[in-house]
């Protein structure tokens, strides 16, 4: 029972334009579904109690209304259907009195009160319909069933029926009046405040949903917004990764270069009873270089830290073993400190260093030996970087010049050192990366003298275990920290 009622609730409820026409449509066919039945409980204990099949016909012809409401609700529209059923009962009305004069039954007393109790209920039908949110259209409904309530006895008497006649005491009947009148009342303002309440929060509840619409709107807005963004950083992205692999490309190709430039070891190898070299660029491509060249009678050999590390001080390394090479191989009998002389005009004048307000002042710190391999004399010339000499368990630090291989304030020669060696010398060529690393417990630089202390604490050791010795000390003291420098050390045994 409870489906049927539902299906006929649904009725055309696919031709409504929106969701609140659709509501109408649900609404109006449930009232006509009630009307009915309450129609046809009113005709069978009409007819029970008079006899008369009056209220029958006003039921089929109730009936029949109702139907004509329904396709109405479809091709028109679903308010005229509404303004219909709302209009009827009044209009019945009519029909049954003249009906009942016709058929001589006027004097009955539930011919005479019963319509007007059903007018009174039925008059509340356009406010459940129409409802406060169309006061305009309900006060349009109503009307007809007010005006026919109000003038009932004057209707009465246009068929000859008079309250008068009939068996019951005129008193009792305003008293009844009054009170079905005080009861519409009653139900109509307590309709209507339902209805006004139920308004103002589907008010407030569409101002709500309208301004998380709003919201949802921006939200969405910003979201596309956010989108584009990150598809463009996106792009930027993969457009930035593309070029860093690019460069890296390239700088790796650079430090192929710049490794295939070095020499080769096998003159250490050669001419000495042993050695270590650590090399350990802190990026791709060094700024520290060694030098290696060997004559008949001759070793040179260099350490040198250009300006910067990475890819310009890989530059300044090219340019440094390329200038060394031509120097040493055109001038074969010149000193250490005319070696540097050199080296530095040519650097100067590659970089056009004029003076110390030339754009570029870049410059190249160096520490070069040249050994005599029959009697084992060594000279040797620094710009900034010395040389430790461990002789006979005695320890001298051979200091350079301070100044570099470019442009400086105050240039004058580089001096030249010489010294005598013998079996078992120590010496220590190096840049100053380990020095400057930072790290310990105070994250501070390794220092200059401590440097000096590792070296000389260890000299005692074989070559190869110095060497460990100074990685593990350079990684325990770095500890999670980046590497500052360029780190270059070379140790060799006479």
């Amino acid at each position: 029972m409870n489906s049927i009622f539902n299906k006929i609730q649904k009725i055309y409820t696919n031709y409504g334009k929106s969701a609140d026409e659709k509501k109408k449509i649900v609404l109006l066919n449930s009232i006509s579904i009630l009307v009915l039945v309450f129609f046809a409980f009113i005709s069978m204990m009409a007819y029970v109690k008079i006899s008369s099949p009056i209220l029958g016909h006003l039921f089929l012809f109730n009936v029949i209304i109702i139907l004509i409401t329904i396709p109405i609700s479809k091709l028109l529209n679903a308010d005229i259907s509404k303004f219909i059923i709302s209009m009827f009962v009044p209009v019945a009305f009519i029909i049954e009195v003249a009906y009942a004069k016709s058929i001589n039954i006027t004097d009955d007393l539930i011919f005479y009160l019963a319509p007007r109790m059903v007018l009174t209920i039925t008059i509340i039908i356009p406010i459940l319909l129409f409802g406060y949110k169309e006061l305009k259209k309900t006060i349009i409904a109503i009307t007809p069933g007010i005006i026919v309530f109000i003038f009932y006895d004057v209707i009465h008497s246009w068929f000859d029926v008079y309250l008068t006649d009939l068996p019951f005491n005129a008193e009792s009947y305003n008293t009844f009046v009054m009170m079905v009148i005080s009861f519409f009342i009653l139900v109509t303002l307590s309709i209507l405040s339902l209805q006004f309440i139920n308004f103002k929060s589907e008010r407030k509840l569409l101002e709500m949903n309208n301004e998380l619409a709003t919201s949802e709107e921006e939200l969405k807005q910003q979201n596309e917004e956010i989108s584009a963004i990150n598809d463009n950083l996106e792009e930027q992205k993969d457009f930035v990764k593309q070029k860093n692999q690019n460069i890296i490309q390239s700088i790796n190709y650079a430090k192929r270069i710049q490794n295939a430039m070095l020499p080769s070891l096998d003159i250490l190898k050669n001419n000495f009873t042993d050695y270590f070299l650590i090399y350990k660029p802190a990026r791709i491509v060094s700024g520290d270089f060694y030098y290696f060249n060997e004559t008949e009678n001759e070793i040179i050999i260099a350490i040198a830290d250009c300006t910067g590390h990475g890819v310009p001080g890989g530059f300044m390394t090219m340019l440094g073993q390329s200038f060394l090479d031509h120097i040493i191989n055109k001038n074969k009998t010149i000193d250490t400190g005319q070696i540097l002389g050199k080296l530095r005009s040519m650097i100067m004048n590659s970089l056009n260093q004029i003076d110390m307000q030339s754009e570029t002042t870049d410059g190249i710190d160096i520490a070069i030996c040249k050994m005599e391999k029959s009697s084992l004399k060594i000279q040797y010339s620094g710009a900034h970087n010395p040389i430790m000499l461990i002789k006979n368990k005695q320890t001298e630090i051979i200091k350079a010049d301070r100044m570099p291989i470019g442009i400086y304030p105050k240039m004058k020669s580089f001096k030249t050192n010489s010294r005598k060696l013998e079996k078992n010398d120590l010496i220590y060529l190096y840049s100053d990366g380990f020095q400057d690393q930072f790290g310990g417990s105070n994250n501070k630089k390794y220092r200059r003298n401590k440097f000096y202390k590792l070296l000389k604490t260890n000299a005692n050791k074989l070559i190869k275990k110095q060497n460990e010795i100074i990685k593990i000390e350079l990684q325990n003291w770095m500890g999670n920290n980046k590497q500052t420098d360029d780190i270059l050390i070379l140790g060799i045994k006479i």
